[in-house]
């Protein structure tokens, strides 16, 4: 794991690593048995986990330049996920 920061960061993006496998997966079995809702409804949740990654950069960035503390690591871990999720319901 490359992930900067303790173990729980680690383990965090591992977690979105393969929550990010699982639901491409499912999703292209989906499409393969033709049931295009389940597809399309998995492929939006596979979407939020991606830029979840992303997300977690751009609040890297601030925080970086006005915090010092590995301590708020979690934090914009947390946000990136949740960010992403509540904005695709």
């Amino acid at each position: 794991m490359f992930a900067t920061g303790e173990i729980i960061s680690g383990l965090g993006f591992f977690m979105l690593e393969l929550l990010w496998l699982v639901t491409t997966g499912i999703a292209l079995r989906k499409v393969l048995q033709k049931n295009f809702a389940a597809h399309r409804h998995l492929m939006i949740r596979s979407y939020a986990v991606t830029f979840a990654f992303v997300t977690f950069r751009l609040y890297l960035l601030p925080f970086t330049l006005h915090l010092t503390s590995r301590s708020k690591r979690p934090f914009k871990c947390h946000r990136g996920f949740v960010g992403n999720d509540q904005f695709i319901r």
